[in-house]
């Protein structure tokens, strides 16, 4: 990867990443989206990844649908209580229920970068780059907001967002965190921010993806890509604990910047996503390897999976190189 083709993503390094990153360049394909896509193609070399490790036949996944996301540039995916289905991209964004039947679709003002859907009321949660807006289910606009910039409550490459009951988090990897809001827009704190304190890195993101989940006790689950790690954070911005390391086992995390978004189970079980080469695991709660889908299973075009999980278990994944959702579920004994 030639970084002067990716300013976005040369920009995002750090002085000690860089180094790494120019060493495995030539491994990775693609590195931003909305304008990065643009730029001059160059050719990819071939990663060779080991075989996954014998599982359980109960933990193996098979994919049960695979469909048009009826989405052009596709890059976020998420799952309402009721199991409908919130699509992202380019064009805007599309509304399914659970059998893929299309409920609402509409236009928005800039490329939907994510989707959220709001548990307490109606309402669907777009962000756009440096903004974020409010939608009823009819796809009219009924508030927003947004500071572009750089720092504190301000936004600069906004890649996700969750809505957990008063607060809105907004992950941003030009500023290199996840952003904690009240509904208004009003900063409250900022998570995975650096602590020379602490010692803690804060989130690094040498390209522009960053995404995450939030469990029901509102702990705060997001990669850290810069450090091959996943890492966990309470509201406030402390850091809870982390795992991960770099390799090209089945169970590490390869390239100068994976995984890149992460979808939780009730029971603590963790999904990741990788970019070049395309990967989706499953851990359990203290970073385990339990299964993984390998690239085979993804368009030859899929830099930068989005991970959703319904109500039955299933996992959705938004692949942005064929525009396409394919659902797996877990084989039964």
């Amino acid at each position: 990867m030639n970084l002067s083709t990716c300013p976005r993503a040369a920009s995002l390094l750090t002085p000690g990443l860089l180094a790494l990153t120019l060493v495995i360049a030539a491994m990775l394909a693609g590195c931003g989206r909305d304008e990065l896509r643009n730029r001059a193609d160059t050719p990819m070399q071939t990663v060779v990844l080991p075989e996954p490790t014998a599982l359980e036949p109960r933990l193996a996944l098979e994919l049960i649908e695979r469909h048009p996301s009826g989405i052009t540039g596709l890059l976020g995916i998420a799952i309402d209580d009721d199991d409908s289905v919130l699509l992202a991209g380019s064009s805007g964004i599309r509304v399914t229920d659970a059998d893929g039947k299309e409920l609402a679709r509409w236009i928005t003002p800039e490329p939907a970068q994510a989707v959220a859907p709001s548990p307490d009321t109606p309402s669907i949660w777009v962000a756009m780059s440096q903004s974020i807006a409010i939608y009823n289910r009819e796809g009219e606009q009924t508030g927003g907001w947004g500071v572009p910039g750089r720092g504190t409550g301000k936004l600069l490459v906004v890649t996700d967002l969750r809505v957990y009951g008063a607060n809105v988090l907004v992950a941003d990897a030009g500023n290199r965190r996840i952003h904690r809001f009240d509904l208004v827009g009003d900063p409250i704190t900022e998570i995975g921010v650096k602590d020379t304190e602490t010692g803690n890195t804060g989130l690094i993101c040498p390209s522009p993806f960053l995404g995450f989940d939030i469990d029901a006790q509102g702990v705060v689950c997001t990669p850290n890509p810069g450090e091959l790690r996943v890492e966990r954070y309470d509201l406030d911005g402390e850091l809870l604990g982390r795992w991960g390391e770099a390799g090209f086992a089945p169970e590490q995390f390869a390239g100068c910047c994976n995984p890149i978004d992460v979808a939780l189970f009730d029971d603590g079980r963790i999904v990741t996503a990788e970019k070049s080469p395309a990967r989706v695991k499953v851990y359990d709660s203290e970073g385990a390897l339990l299964t993984y889908l390998g690239g085979e299973r993804f368009s030859e075009e899929a830099s930068g999976l989005d991970v959703a999980i319904d109500s039955e278990g299933r996992i959705h994944v938004a692949d942005p190189g064929s525009d396409e959702v394919l659902v797996f579920a877990f084989l039964k004994k």
